[in-house]
């Protein structure tokens, strides 16, 4: 079975990050940042690369599918973020490079992992 890849972006301020409520559909009533869409279906392996960027164009709006919000860095929710973010999320916060590997059994619970800060990304 092929990797089903992934994007995620994270639109950053010096002190702040923009995460948006996803309103329905896979990962529903979580905060999380923006990019591909997940089918749920078959277990599967997701390969997700996380984008940031600290500039933009245009209004932030809510769709059918996210409420943005932004968030102060010191109080981001990661009680409502997926379980791996809390994991990871600082790492990103200090403008770490990082490569992680989870296996969650369902979409809660992390069964094993491993996250390493790296200097460089490969492909």
């Amino acid at each position: 079975m092929l990797n089903k890849l992934l994007t995620l972006v994270l639109v950053r301020e010096p002190s702040r990050v923009l995460l948006g409520l996803k309103k329905k559909g896979f990962g529903e009533g979580k905060w999380n940042g923006f990019g591909g869409k997940v089918e749920p279906g078959d277990p599967q392996i997701l390969e997700v690369h996380v984008f940031t960027t600290n500039t933009f164009e245009g209004e932030i709006k809510e769709s059918d599918e996210m409420r943005p919000q932004w968030f102060y860095t010191d109080k981001i929710p990661l009680h409502q973020m997926w379980a791996d973010d809390k994991y990871w999320f600082p790492m990103f916060l200090k403008g770490s490079k990082f490569k992680g590997y989870f296996l969650f059994e369902g979409h809660e619970k992390i069964v094993k992992y491993q996250l390493d800060e790296v200097e460089k990304l490969n492909s």
